[in-house]
């Protein structure tokens, strides 16, 4: 499972990264690769977009943010 799409919605589905009867030495690592997908995820969808001047009927301006 490479990103957080990869993910399917019945929990009893997502076996990939952790399966049963994982080695102890490897659950770090899936730890590690869990928390880094959630990263980038945060990262992509924590967009911020720059205020924009748009001009009204009246001739206005009006600043939305």
């Amino acid at each position: 499972m490479a990103e957080i799409s990869g993910f399917v919605v019945i929990d009893a589905n997502n076996v990939a990264g952790w399966p049963k009867g994982m080695p102890f030495n490897q659950v770090n690592n899936a730890e590690r690769k869990d928390e880094g997908l959630l990263a980038r995820w945060y990262q992509d969808t924590n967009v911020v977009f720059p205020p924009v001047v748009v001009p009204t009927a009246l001739g206005r301006r009006t600043l939305v943010c």
